[in-house]
């Protein structure tokens, strides 16, 4: 199973089908959270990709704190962010998978221990829940560090939910800040 995040689509193309299809995994979904910044006649949103059937499929967004910044010279805005989630089903067993992305916090000069941040982060354990014996949460939560424990306690304060952690980064400017949530996988 594979988590795409930032992915766009409109009514004529969507990158994690055409990733599927390269790939030739048979099944996915995108979930559209925002107008692209990318490119404006598209959306913006999330995947899953699996070689194993998909069901009971959700989505929903963030808490967005409508905020702006400047960013080489430009004037920016947050914009909604969200998550998709659906159960993989290995025949007898089923997976509760979930694929996130969340505001890029440092931009925004959000601190995840001030009010604000500690609201946006309760919106996702509030949305995104582990309620399956055997869960998988994957995403860009936009928090660099080798592990996000500390700032989502909800999650980790379940039975046998544990975090991948990484020495190394996750993208090419040498953040870490993709992250993997597990319960009862290995």
């Amino acid at each position: 199973m594979i988590a795409i995040q930032e992915a766009q689509a409109d009514s004529n193309s969507n990158q994690v089908e055409e990733i599927a299809k390269l790939i030739d995994f048979k099944y996915h979904n995108f979930d559209a959270t925002s107008s692209s910044h990318i490119d404006e006649n598209k959306q913006l949103g999330n995947g899953i990709i699996s070689k194993y059937p998909i069901s009971e499929h959700s989505h929903g967004l963030f808490l967005n704190p409508n905020i702006e910044a400047e960013r080489q010279g430009k004037i920016i805005k947050t914009h909604d962010k969200g998550f998709g989630k659906c159960f993989i089903n290995f025949g007898e067993k089923s997976v509760e998978a979930a694929a996130l992305h969340l505001i890029p916090f440092q931009t925004f000069n959000i601190d995840l221990s001030s009010e604000k941040g500690r609201e946006i982060l309760s919106s996702v354990t509030q949305k995104i829940g582990v309620s399956n014996k055997y869960s998988l949460v994957m995403g860009d939560f936009n928090i660099d560090s080798p592990t996000i424990s500390e700032y989502l306690p909800k999650f980790f304060n379940l039975s046998g939910v544990k975090e991948i952690t990484l020495d190394e980064p996750t993208i090419p400017s040498g953040k870490q800040y993709d992250h993997v949530i597990y319960r009862a996988l290995i």
